[in-house]
């Protein structure tokens, strides 16, 4: 599905908003209020953020970290350790 700059930002807008809304407003690893991205809980890559709130559509999904550190530790667990989503939350290793 292309979309045009114009379109893309409305609704990048418009899902960051729902995903604040929905998915609260702080990191779910230190609580942090900055830097929010949204991050998909299977650990699937991804380009950008941009890409995650042009598809958000199921909030369960996702969840809020903030880039750094949170993100970036997020995505080296499950890389290099095979933690999933729920390894990392309950502070498991696989």
């Amino acid at each position: 599905m292309a979309f045009t700059n114009k379109k893309k930002m409305s609704i990048w807008k418009r899902n960051r908003k729902r995903a604040l809304k929905e998915l609260g407003n702080k990191c779910v690893v230190c609580k942090r209020s900055v830097n929010l991205i949204i991050h998909r809980k299977d650990g699937m890559p991804h380009p950008n953020t941009d890409t995650a709130l042009l598809y958000f559509e199921e909030p369960e999904e996702y969840a809020l970290v903030c880039k750094y550190p949170c993100h970036t530790g997020v995505h080296f667990c499950m890389k290099y350790l095979g933690m999933d989503w729920d390894d990392i939350i309950n502070g498991t290793i696989a």
